[in-house]
This record gives structure tokens, sequence and C-alpha cells, in this order.
């Protein structure tokens, strides 16, 4: 088990790289409306769309990597010698889920899930997280197909 903290808790600690490609298309999505296309009105609702898909990518990427160094934590209390201690997960976990219903970043509902479901969430975040960066580069693409078939 503690195997699969530290292997999940490295994908998503790569985070970072798809974050910085979307910066890239935000940024050259950006670039080119200021430069070739602030004359259209139509680009300006691409460039409300650019932005809001850099700030939920920009959250996102931020809960990924705080699951990430979460599981990195976690991890390291689990014993070296007995990683399929049932017992002692509970413990930890339990703790966990005290810690983030204190700073009320848990809901009461999802207290006392299993790490199943935990993990399966983490790798939907990232998920989320790579959909955005496909439709960042989407938009710039269709920006960039506008702004040349002028």
């Amino acid at each position: 088990m503690k195997m699969n903290f530290y292997v999940l808790s490295k994908l998503l600690s790569n985070t970072t790289t798809f974050l910085y490609a979307g910066y890239i298309a935000f940024a050259l999505s950006t670039l080119s409306i200021l430069l070739k296309g602030w004359h259209q009105l139509d680009l300006y609702l691409l460039l409300l769309v650019n932005f809001t898909l850099i700030f939920v990518h920009h959250y996102l990427s931020f809960r990924v990597k705080f699951d990430a160094d979460l599981l990195i934590i976690l991890a390291d209390q689990l014993d070296e010698k007995d990683n399929e201690n049932v017992e002692q997960l509970l413990q930890i976990t339990e703790k966990f889920d005290k810690s983030l219903g204190y700073f009320k970043l848990i809901a009461k509902d999802k207290i006392g899930r299993n790490w199943e479901i935990r993990f399966k969430g983490c790798l939907f975040l990232l998920k989320i997280q790579i959909i955005l960066l496909i439709l960042q580069y989407l938009v710039l693409i269709v920006l960039l197909f506008k702004l040349l078939t002028q």
C-alpha cells in the first residue's frame, strides 16, 4: 500500500509541466489577440474563455500538487517494515481526516472514505487538468485560424 502512495504522488507531482504548458497556450493566445486581433469583438470572447481556462487550470494544479504532497507525508508515516498494516493505515487516515476537517478542506460526508476512492479522486483531478490543457490549446488553434484567415 505504501508504494501506491509513492507512485501516485510522483505522478501527481508532475502537474507543474501541464501548468507551464497551459501558461504557454495562454500567453500565445493573449499575445495573438493583443497584437493582431485587438479590434475584433469576437476575439475578446476567446480571450475571456482563455482567462477562465487558465484560472481553473491553475486552481486544479494547486489541488493536484497539494494532494501529491499529502500522499508523500502519509506514505512517510506508514511503517517501513509492515506496509500492509491495515490498522496503522486506519489510524493515520483518521488523523489525516481530522486535520483536513479542522481546516475545512474536506466535506463531512467524505471523511472516512477508503483509499481506493481517494486515489480515484486524485486521478480524476489530474484527468480534468489534462482536459483543460487540451481545451487551452484548442482555443489557441481556433484563435490562430481566425486570425490567419482574415
